[in-house]
C-alpha cells in the first residue's frame, strides 16, 4: 500500500522568504467509494448479504448524524470518532460574546490509534510514477523470481487489500 501524491508550486506564504515560490505535495484521491461498494466489500468479507450491510450503513449514517446534531460525540470502534466543533470569532469578554459571533459548525474526525499507526507504516508514490493507475515498478530485486508480482495489487479484483488478503 502507498499514498499517491502530486507535486505543485504555490506562492511562499512565509513573509520575506528567499524564494517567492515553493514546491509542495498534495495527496491524490483515486475516487470516492460509495456505500454500495463498501457494503459489497464488507459482504464479501463475511456471511452477511450486501443488502443487509447496506441497510446497516444507511442506518449508521442517519443515527450518527442525529447524535452529532444533538451534541454527542460518536465513536465507531477502530475507525475513530466524530464530534462537532464550532467556528466563531472572539469577544473581549464573556459578557460581550453573542451568538452572532458564531460563524458555523464542522464535524471533526479523529482517527483511532490503529489507523494512525497504519498510516505511519504506509509509503508514498509520486503520481507521475503511475501508468494506467499502476505503479511503474523498478527492476526486480536480485533473487526475485519472474512470477513475483512487481505491484502488490497485481491480479487484484480492485477491492482494497487487508491483513487477511494475500499480498498484504
Amino acid at each position: 500500500m502507498a499514498f499517491i501524491y502530486n507535486v505543485y508550486e504555490r506562492d511562499n506564504k512565509i513573509p520575506n522568504a528567499k524564494s517567492p515560490r515553493v514546491a509542495v505535495a498534495t495527496n491524490r484521491q483515486i475516487r470516492q467509494i460509495s456505500t454500495k461498494e463498501l457494503a459489497e466489500d464488507i459482504a464479501d468479507r463475511c456471511t452477511v448479504h450486501r443488502a443487509d450491510v447496506q441497510a446497516v450503513l444507511d442506518a449508521l449514517s442517519i443515527s450518527a448524524t442525529s447524535y452529532l446534531l444533538n451534541g454527542f460525540g460518536v465513536k465507531l470502534g477502530e475507525l475513530g470518532s466524530f464530534s462537532m466543533r464550532i467556528n466563531c470569532k472572539s469577544a473581549p469578554t464573556m459578557e460581550e460574546f453573542t451568538p452572532d459571533l458564531i460563524k458555523g459548525a464542522k464535524v471533526r474526525y479523529t482517527p483511532s490509534r490503529d489507523i494512525l499507526a497504519r498510516i505511519k507504516e504506509t509509503g508514498f508514490v509520486r503520481g507521475s510514477n503511475l501508468s494506467n493507475g499502476k505503479v511503474v515498478a523498478p527492476a526486480p530485486k536480485p533473487g526475485a523470481t519472474e512470477d513475483t508480482p512487481k505491484d502488490p495489487n497485481e491480479g487484484s479484483t480492485g477491492t482494497p487489500q487487508t491483513e487477511g488478503d494475500t499480498g498484504y
